[in-house]
């Protein structure tokens, strides 16, 4: 049996169903108590945080793919 080869198309599928996972998190992130004032919990802030930065990243990423794909397979644009 022969290994699968890694594609574009596997590429974009995985960032596509990463960005899926990410925004499951982000919503229940943002239906979670941080707390306020002395009891704010800062650590979930940090961790909402960089969620957002990978959601928003994986989101460019399908886009760019989505964007250049002909030229990304070799082809024309």
């Amino acid at each position: 049996m022969s290994a699968h080869r890694y594609t574009l198309d596997d590429l974009h599928a995985d960032l596509g169903d990463l960005q899926q996972l990410l925004g499951v998190v982000r919503a229940i992130l943002s239906d979670m108590d941080y707390g306020s004032g002395e009891t704010r919990n800062h650590e979930l802030d940090q961790v909402a945080a960089l969620n957002r930065i990978a959601d928003e990243l994986a989101l460019r990423l399908v886009g760019l793919i989505d964007r250049n794909y002909k030229s990304l397979k070799g082809g024309s644009k």
